[in-house]
């Protein structure tokens, strides 16, 4: 290493030549270019590198879920929530001849200290609505009736996502309008996902109800299916207001819930574009059932 001798142009930082500059504790210096090459681009380094850039993308896939489901704890842990459900989802991430193998089962959109909801029934009817069954409190914890529930419907042949309305925890039922471009190349594979915000924004972890059925006819089907509620590893609950930070990749689409009992679709919320928790004083709604909707700020 050598100090530099500030000439007229000053130090320099980067390449010149043989050498290289740079700046340390306040001084200019330079060293000699290294023959060594620290990115030698080998196939076992250029297939890590191709299974990492899949996982992102797959996150920006996911990003309307995770940036209400995991705001909070990626604000705790300074990171962001694209990153902070890479990290999480390691698990369920594999290499199969070098391309991409999701475990949907394990994957996590949520996490934190809110009491889970339990899905016990997903099913599509003939005119492309999701119909969903959920146990309110199945880990019996303290919870409250008027908690946010948010579906996460995830279609693994078109790499889209679609996120619900919230409704109500004590409802213990929705029904989500899926657009029909989602059943373009007939019954696709439709990963349900389910998670709870409260009105702090603080969110649940992750209820995975598997690949939804299809009964052909409307309205519910009155079949059980089989709920799993997962733990996120390494993500710890937070408090505070929930927020949407910018995460890029493919779109994403928000949702409108459907009124099982009137059969009305709401717009979407702004806390299901914006990961805020909805306001609690719209008496029509609340005895709906449903989360207040509001129009969405130009």
């Amino acid at each position: 290493m050598a100090k530099q001798t500030e000439g007229f142009l000053g130090g320099f930082n980067g390449k010149l030549g043989p050498v290289v500059g740079y700046r340390w504790k306040g001084l200019w210096c330079m060293r000699s270019q290294s023959r060594f090459v620290n990115n030698p681009r080998t196939e076992a380094q250029q297939a890590h590198r191709a299974l990492f850039k899949a996982e992102v993308q797959l996150a920006g896939r996911m990003r309307w879920a995770v940036n209400i489901g995991l705001k909070l704890p990626a604000d705790e842990m300074n990171m962001t929530t694209l990153n902070l459900f890479v990290k999480a989802n390691q698990q369920a991430f594999s290499s199969v001849d070098g391309a991409l193998k999701v475990d949907y089962a394990a994957l996590q959109v949520s996490g934190g200290p809110v009491a889970p909801v339990a899905l016990t029934e997903a099913s599509v009817d003939g005119d492309n609505v999701l119909n969903v069954r959920f146990e309110k409190n199945p880990l019996r914890r303290s919870c409250q009736s008027f908690d946010n529930v948010y579906f996460w419907i995830y279609n693994e042949e078109l790499e889209r996502g679609y996120l619900s309305n919230a409704v109500y925890r004590r409802m213990q039922k929705a029904s989500v309008a899926l657009p029909d471009d989602f059943f373009a190349g007939g019954t696709p594979a439709l990963h349900v996902y389910a998670f709870v915000q409260d009105a702090q924004g603080r969110c649940s972890e992750t209820a995975y109800a598997g690949v939804a059925g299809f009964s052909g006819e409307a309205g519910f089907s009155g079949e059980a299916g089989v709920s799993r509620v997962s733990g996120v590893s390494g993500i710890s609950g937070a408090s505070g207001a929930s927020g949407l930070s910018g995460v890029s990749g493919v779109s994403g689409f928000a949702g409108e819930t459907v009124d099982p009992e009137t059969g009305e679709v709401l717009a979407p919320t702004p806390s299901a574009l914006r990961g805020t928790p909805p306001r609690q004083g719209d008496k029509r709604a609340a005895a709906d059932g449903l989360s207040p909707s509001y129009r969405i700020r130009e």
